[in-house]
């Protein structure tokens, strides 16, 4: 493993413990908090999957995917809380869902790992309220 990999898990594994030892504000990625160039690839990886539903800079696409910016639902929870959601995705006939359209597991890229998950999180974490 790198040491940038290495030190990415370290603030995974971390930002897990203090979300598991009710640190829920504090599992949240801050600016500066996660590397740059790992926010950066968050984007990249954001706009090859997300962006066809949520919009390029997050602002959402009306019938497909809300807008990100400022998303109540993404700053309330947790890093890993936003992470175990992406890998999911959510179903239409879920009542949360406004749209009722499935947002598929891993944002429809089965090839999103956990680490690209975390990023893209980093990078929705940049986008400022609408």
């Amino acid at each position: 493993m790198s040491p940038r990999s290495l030190r990415f898990a370290l603030v995974l594994a971390a930002a897990g413990t203090l979300a598991a030892c009710g640190g829920g504000q504090g599992a949240r990625s801050a600016p500066g908090e996660v590397p740059a160039a790992e926010v950066a690839r968050g984007g990249t990886l954001y706009l090859r999957s997300c962006a066809a539903c949520h919009g390029r800079t997050g602002q959402g696409i009306r019938g497909l995917g809300p807008d990100l910016r400022g998303n109540a639902f993404v700053a309330s929870r947790p890093d890993p809380e936003v992470v175990a959601f992406l890998k999911v995705g959510r179903r239409a006939g879920d009542p949360a869902n406004k749209t009722r359209i499935d947002m598929p597991p891993r944002g429809g890229n089965p090839g999103f790992t956990d680490a690209d998950l975390a990023a893209i999180t980093a990078w929705m974490r940049t986008l400022g309220p609408p």
